[in-house]
């Protein structure tokens, strides 16, 4: 018992009832109660919940380590996308009660297979049309697409936020005005609204990359591009 408490950082209130600690550690109390029966499965129903992020993304290690060293089948349920990527070998997304992916988190996030998938693993930018004569049509645009795609008919190109590119006019696909801005760190955030109110998102290393209210010019190579059927 004592082990299964230091392993979930409560070996100090081993004295104490569960109805005196907070919500997060009576969570942790309950994965103490598991691991001490060293169960070949375990299943997790969102567990970090109510923890504050630097006790989630600790815990998030500890589990790692679990699973690591215990050989243990752990089936994670959880809301968060980023905890599904940080804890997973194997993601199995959802969707109205269907599966809609199973995969790598890798490939989860650079090969979705739907634009659900593509929307609801990360910050994709989607723009929607018919494929013309090897084009992506719609009121923004021709866009080229990638030199594999086979795809004919009513499509979505798939762009991810590290693949859009700030440009000099002459060389845009598409253009915008910033309509947030935010820092976070090593990088900056934009949102940037096209010209018929689609939003891209945009993640630049560059300090100044102009305020709200700028218009912006944006391109990508369109092999970074991902062509759906819609």
């Amino acid at each position: 018992m004592k082990e299964a408490l230091e392993m979930v950082e409560l070996g100090h209130a081993a004295k104490r009832f569960p109805r005196a600690l907070s919500g997060g550690q009576q969570q942790r109390v309950a994965l103490a109660r598991c691991l001490i029966y060293q169960p070949s499965v375990i299943l997790m129903d969102e567990p970090l919940g109510a923890l504050d992020r630097k006790l989630r993304e600790a815990m998030q290690m500890e589990i790692k380590r679990i699973h690591r060293e215990s050989g243990a089948t752990i089936i994670f349920v959880t809301h968060d996308q980023e905890e599904a990527l940080a804890l997973s070998d194997r993601i199995y997304l959802m969707n109205e009660g269907k599966i809609a992916q199973i995969d790598t988190p890798e490939n989860i996030c650079q090969q979705p297979q739907t634009t659900f998938v593509a929307e609801f693993i990360g910050l994709s930018n989607i723009l929607r049309g018919e494929i013309r004569h090897d084009t992506l049509v719609n009121q923004q645009g021709n866009f080229a697409l990638p030199a594999t795609s086979t795809l004919q008919g009513q499509a979505a190109l798939v762009i991810s936020p590290e693949h859009i590119r700030l440009c000099a006019a002459q060389d845009a696909l598409v253009h915008g005005k910033i309509s947030e801005r935010i820092y976070a760190g090593s990088e900056t955030r934009l949102v940037v609204t096209l010209d018929h109110g689609e939003r891209f998102i945009v993640r630049s290393s560059q300090a100044l990359v102009g305020a709200i209210g700028n218009t912006v010019s944006l391109n990508w190579n369109p092999e970074n591009a991902r062509l759906l059927t819609m």
